[in-house]
């Protein structure tokens, strides 16, 4: 799985309506960001959008299948990555929209991550004091 220089820069492009897009290396392509948020990634020139519950019924009527990838043990399938319907890419504004989607459930994503780390651990116990153990004379 790769990605080519010339469609990450087009898409990218494309997509800087959104705000200032940094791509990543990952998985042999590119993850594309927005302010930290991870809303797409791009595997053999395709692009996959990030889902969640919320948009992932929209996805489902579009017809966006699932990112899959095949493993020793059998086919793995990441439903927080869809694939992007094929006619988003005739029209900027039908793309932009899939896009915010994306940006929508990687923002949930990132909230919910930050969310975690940021709950109160439980309190360390208290030390025991030492004894106090009298010197004889």
């Amino acid at each position: 799985m790769a990605v080519s220089k010339d469609y990450l820069d087009w898409l990218c492009e494309r997509l800087e309506p959104l705000g200032p897009i940094t791509p990543r290396r990952m998985f042999s392509g590119a993850g594309l960001f927005i302010d930290g948020a991870m809303f797409a990634i791009i595997l053999d020139d395709i692009l996959y959008i990030k889902s969640d519950a919320q948009t992932a019924p929209q996805f489902d009527a579009a017809g966006c299948d699932p990112f899959r990838y095949e493993k020793k043990t059998g086919t793995t399938i990441v439903t927080a990555l869809r694939r992007c319907p094929d006619d988003a890419f005739d029209e900027d504004d039908l793309l932009l929209d899939w896009a915010r989607l994306g940006l929508e459930a990687g923002r949930r994503a990132a909230l919910k991550k930050a969310t975690r780390k940021a709950r109160v651990k439980k309190a360390p116990a208290k030390a025991s004091r030492a004894k106090k153990v009298k010197a004889k004379p």
